[in-house]
């Protein structure tokens, strides 16, 4: 997942889920090791989540 704070990339994320048209997750680790609470991602008409990941849209 994309830290749009840190811009950097996120990786072992708990509990994500859709809310509204957000993606939400509890908790990630950062690149550099430090946790980044609640960390959200917009989803619109280019990006979705499908099947547990975040998908793009082609047109």
């Amino acid at each position: 997942m994309w830290d749009t704070f840190r811009n950097n990339f996120i990786d072992d994320c708990t509990s994500c889920g859709l809310d509204g048209t957000n993606l939400k997750c509890a908790q990630c680790k950062n690149n550099n090791n430090g946790q980044n609470p609640n960390p959200t991602i917009a989803l619109n008409s280019g990006i979705g989540y499908a099947n547990g990941q975040l998908t793009c849209a082609l047109k």
